[in-house]
């Protein structure tokens, strides 16, 4: 799991527990946890206040490189420029 984000929203509910998108007066915050799971599918779920404390300490930063052999642009992960290897010359 490689996380991207960690922030907070509101969300109102209904009296029978439907989640609305509403930011009003009486919305509760949330925490939500944004990442990519093994497959690269971008994923999102509600975590509590400890756990989102915990997160943002794990957050990768993306970086967006361009092969110079190839001319085609790649995304990585928190790593340096000397240790770039493209995966499409590999």
């Amino acid at each position: 799991m490689i996380v991207i984000g960690v922030s907070n929203r509101k969300i109102h509910t209904q009296k029978r527990g439907k989640p609305v998108n509403k930011g009003g007066k009486h919305a509760k915050r949330y925490y939500f946890l944004y990442y990519y799971d093994q497959d690269g599918v971008f994923c999102s779920k509600r975590i509590s206040k400890i756990e989102a404390f915990f997160r943002k300490f794990q957050k990768k930063k993306q970086i967006k490189f361009v092969c110079a052999t190839c001319n085609r642009s790649f995304k990585s992960y928190n790593q340096k420029k000397k240790d770039i290897k493209c995966p499409y010359c590999d």
